[in-house]
């Protein structure tokens, strides 16, 4: 078997991804172009051109209609997987809050977007079931999220119940009940989306 060599990136590759078909597959790193290849012969499709800064993560739906897309500009990027058509680059959070992650959940009627910004990380859930309201979104309206995980501590808290550094991974459980994170804080916790709470968490030592 003659291996493909693919060549694109003009800096360290962070996010491979494979479609659901397994014909595409999807690449990101820290220049700022998000790429898809055709799997068979190693050519590329196309980039989403969009985002100013490294692309941390990126992640395509059940159908491989849409590609998300996280970035250090503090934006994340909803594309046409296979014409690069831009739908949406919103910053979830404050101009300081980088996106670090994205995850369709089972079904893909919606999406989680890992940010972090001060020593906090949060997981913010959006609705995509209607998808024209994302594609009539005129470009400096904002979608707000539908739940934010863990929910903000009122002001006069210091406790803080996430994760301290960047989310690298995310996974939804296969009901969509649970979300899974993984830290760079040596963490990997368990979250319950309906009630926006903690519901485990592991510690490795290094």
């Amino acid at each position: 078997m003659r291996p493909i060599q693919l060549g694109g990136h003009s800096r360290p590759i962070t996010r491979v991804r494979v479609n659901r078909d397994g014909d595409l597959l999807f690449t990101c790193g820290k220049d700022n172009s998000p790429m898809v290849w055709f799997v068979s012969n190693g050519e590329r499709l196309g980039t989403y051109d969009g985002h100013n800064g490294s692309i941390f993560d990126l992640d395509v739906d059940f159908h491989s209609k849409y590609v998300l897309t996280a970035g250090a500009d503090c934006k994340f990027g909803i594309w046409g997987a296979t014409d690069g058509k831009n739908i949406v680059l919103q910053q979830p959070l404050g101009t300081t809050d980088r996106c670090t992650c994205v995850k369709w959940n089972c079904g893909s009627k919606k999406f989680l977007v890992a940010t972090i910004g001060f020593k906090k990380a949060y997981l913010m859930i959006y609705d995509f079931k209607d998808v024209s309201k994302w594609l009539d979104l005129d470009k400096n309206q904002k979608m707000a999220c539908e739940s934010q995980i863990p929910s903000p501590p009122p002001s006069n808290s210091s406790t803080f119940t996430g994760h301290t550094k960047k989310i690298t991974e995310a996974l939804w459980s296969p009901r969509n009940k649970f979300i899974y994170t993984a830290s760079e804080d040596g963490t990997i916790r368990k979250w319950d989306v309906e009630k926006k709470t903690r519901c485990s968490e592991n510690k490795f030592q290094r």
